[in-house]
């Protein structure tokens, strides 16, 4: 995970404002990710979402298979914009989750079948509150552990650090050396112009590419979410 500290430190390297080794000074660093966060709010405000990925663990309630996820939901975090992988873990024990579409949860024909250990986790982001539906509904209050993708608006402070996505860091720190270079009323060596282009380029691509891949369930059978036949 990288640092907003880190991200500042090496765009400053790229615009020769610093050599390796040495530091910014508080002011500067403190400019610096006033200028990180303006540049991600524009990036946002074009479309240009930056998710970064995250683990995060929450108890599970015997007998409850749907639980709200957000600020001030069940589980109270950050909402998830999409739940990459999961399992449960029931003593020093993990058990994979497979993550399903709302077509697959909805061939389940019985959603009452308890087990201590669900298979299946479906995830709904909603607006506000995202929704996680679970089967079997769990009969023991053993661990959820999720790795989801949430979105990143702003670095809260130099220490805030995310784990972002291949490709996100490379672009953020070319192109916020080119945001930071006035400040130094320096000249951004081309390199560092043709490099930010081209890696912000390949993320509007790569966002733009992008499309549903939730699992298609063959033959549409409920026997084929259970077996993978």
């Amino acid at each position: 995970m990288t640092t907003a500290s880190d991200i500042i430190a090496a765009s400053a390297r790229l615009i020769g404002v610093t050599r390796k080794g040495e530091a910014l000074d508080s002011d500067e660093a403190d400019d610096g990710l006033e200028t990180l966060n303006a540049m991600l709010g524009s990036w946002a405000n074009d479309g240009l979402l930056i998710y970064s990925q995250t683990w995060e663990n929450f108890t599970l309630t015997p007998g409850t298979a749907t639980y709200t996820i957000g600020s001030s939901g069940t589980f109270n975090t950050t909402r998830p914009i999409q739940i990459l992988h999961g399992f449960i873990r029931e003593n020093t024990t993990d058990y994979p989750l497979k993550i399903v579409s709302e077509k697959e949860y909805n061939w389940i024909s019985d959603k009452s079948t308890t087990s201590n250990i669900p298979r299946f986790l479906n995830y709904d982001p909603q607006f506000t509150l995202g929704k996680i539906r679970l089967w079997e509904t769990p009969s023991a209050a053993n661990s959820l552990y999720i790795n989801s993708e949430k979105q990143v608006s702003s670095y809260a402070a130099l220490s805030t650090s995310f784990s972002l996505p291949p490709g996100w860091e490379h672009a953020i720190k070319h192109n916020l050396a080119i945001m930071m270079a006035p400040e130094f009323e320096i000249e951004v060596p081309q390199l560092v112009l043709m490099e930010a282009a081209k890696s912000l380029g390949r993320l509007k691509s790569t966002r733009a590419r992008q499309t549903d891949m939730s699992y298609e369930c063959p033959g549409g059978r409920i026997g084929s979410i259970l077996t993978d036949t």
